[in-house]
This record gives C-alpha cells, sequence and structure tokens, in this order.
C-alpha cells in the first residue's frame, strides 16, 4: 500500500470534479490512497457480501504482503462512513474515487500545459510526442519535411 506524505497544504480546489461529487468534510477521506483487495475478487458473488475483515484477504501478489492495521482500518472507516451495505457498495465508491481523481489529475495536468506552453495534451497521443512538441515550441525549431 502507499504511504502519502503532505508536505504543504492541500489546494482542494484543485479537486474540481471531487468537489462537485463529495461534501467538503468528506475530503479527508476521499483525498487519500484507497484500499482494495484485488486478489479476493474471485467471483460477482463477492459484491454481496461484507467487506472482508481478515488481513490475509487483502494480501497483494504485487507487492507480496498483507494490508497494513492502519490501511484495513481506514478501509473500514470508509466503508461506515458512506454507509456501504455490502462490499459491492465499497467497490463502486472505490472505482467512482479512482476514476473521478484521475479526471481532476487529468484536466490540472492540461491547464498546467497550457499555462506553461500553450498547448494542450489531449491532442498528443503520447507523452513523448507532447514532449517533442514542447522542445519544438520552446525551441522554435522547424523540422523538414522527410522525402525519399
Amino acid at each position: 500500500m502507499c504511504n502519502n506524505k503532505v508536505t504543504k497544504p492541500v489546494d482542494y480546489s484543485k479537486f474540481e470534479n471531487v468537489l462537485k461529487e463529495f461534501k467538503k468534510e468528506d475530503l479527508h477521506l476521499v483525498l487519500q490512497k484507497g484500499v482494495y483487495p484485488y486478489e479476493t475478487v474471485d467471483s460477482y458473488e463477492k459484491f454481496s457480501e461484507q467487506l472482508p475483515l481478515e488481513k490475509k484477504d487483502w494480501y497483494t501478489l504485487l507487492g507480496d504482503k498483507n494490508i497494513s492495521d492502519h490501511d484495513l482500518n481506514f478501509a473500514v472507516k470508509v466503508y461506515k462512513h458512506f454507509n456501504c451495505k455490502n462490499f459491492g457498495e465499497y467497490h463502486d465508491l472505490y472505482l467512482k474515487l479512482d476514476t473521478i481523481l484521475l479526471k481532476d489529475v487529468f484536466d490540472n495536468f492540461r491547464k498546467t500545459c497550457y499555462k506553461n506552453y500553450k498547448l494542450d495534451p489531449v491532442y498528443s497521443i503520447s507523452a513523448p510526442n507532447l514532449g517533442d512538441a514542447v522542445s519544438l515550441k520552446i525551441t522554435g525549431q522547424k523540422l523538414e519535411l522527410i522525402q525519399d
């Protein structure tokens, strides 16, 4: 799991989409790294069960470790705070948050790119392609058309 250290106050205004979906008093829960028992979810029936409370159910092959007590307590806190009736509701909340946060991050990335370079990364097929565009814009270099 991830242990995030915040070194300066969070600028909540950058989370426009999160603020549309969640109350300000929920931000301390939704702006943290969520936890999810990926290896445990092996059938649709798991979604109608309660949140798994045993650490072994949160084991991750990727990290080759069990969940920490802190992270398990955080999952339980989120589950209770948002009145999840079963694991399926926790799952939906986790996915919703993941998607909304990704949108906020990308929206801010777009604003930063436009502010600094007057370029929108949406029109680049990849990060290297965006990097090339930025390099050409900054240097003013013109490329010749390569022909046979």
